[in-house]
């Protein structure tokens, strides 16, 4: 398990669990039937970061992480003070909740390390949420797909806006080769953001170009008409994977 917080109490650990509960994704669908912790973090330490992550798995922590952690650095955030975003995905609910249990308190040994973690950060988590996926497309490229594009949208009608966004994708979805794309709704965190939109592709190239076309296209004409006066663009970030962790089976 990944989340982290850098206060030097175990007591608190609780409480960052909670606050932490990072953007969860609850993606009921096909090959992306996953829990997904996404932790926007602030590092200028990449590879101690990493290297954490990395002694995460291979410790007595490693049992309660996720099937596989993705770690990615942000390429074009705008205002965005995250420098990095970290993935972990669990099979399910239940698998999380045990990660959960174990780091406080129900296992010892594994309770300890996580305090022991929280000390030696380096890193600082910056934004938290909980998201539900609501449409997507190509899902079954996600797991290939090294770069995406996350736009975060401010949303007064949801039906109003997934109906228009479902129309629109389903005439784009294959103009970012071997691509993947989905729609979600948070139901936590602090910011306007209601719903975010991911583009994944392969290459930077495929994902800008196919974006391009996206936007060029008449599908998305149709879709501004539908969607602008129920939505408003918040961020947008472009981010690389630049590392994976897979559980050892």
């Amino acid at each position: 398990m990944y989340n982290f917080y850098t206060n030097k109490y175990f007591g608190e650990t609780m409480k960052f669990i909670t606050n932490l509960t990072i953007l969860i994704f609850s993606l009921n669908i096909f090959a992306l039937e996953n829990v997904h912790n996404a932790l926007s973090i602030y590092t200028d330490k990449p590879i101690s970061t990493i290297g954490q992550i990395k002694a995460m798995f291979e410790g007595p922590l490693g049992k309660y992480m996720g099937k596989q952690v993705y770690v990615y650095q942000n390429l074009i955030d705008g205002n965005d003070p995250a420098t990095h975003l970290i993935i972990n995905e669990y099979e399910d609910y239940d698998a999380y909740q045990k990660a959960i249990d174990a780091t406080t308190g129900k296992d010892p040994e594994a309770g300890f390390w996580w305090y022991v973690t929280l000390n030696e950060l380096s890193f600082k988590p910056i934004m938290n949420g909980q998201d539900l996926i609501l449409a997507s497309n190509n899902r079954e490229n996600w797991e290939k797909n090294i770069y995406f594009m996350a736009i975060g949208l401010n949303v007064s009608d949801s039906k109003r806006y997934k109906d228009a966004w479902v129309k629109m994708s389903e005439k784009t979805k294959n103009f970012i080769p071997n691509g993947s794309s989905w729609l979600s709704q948070s139901y936590g965190g602090s910011s306007p953001v209601t719903h975010n939109v991911l583009l994944g592709a392969n290459s930077y190239s495929d994902l800008m170009e196919g974006l391009n076309k996206i936007y060029a296209s008449e599908a998305f004409e149709e879709f501004v008409k539908e969607a602008r006066p129920v939505s408003k663009v918040i961020s947008r970030v472009s981010s690389k994977r630049i590392a994976t962790f897979n559980k050892k089976n």
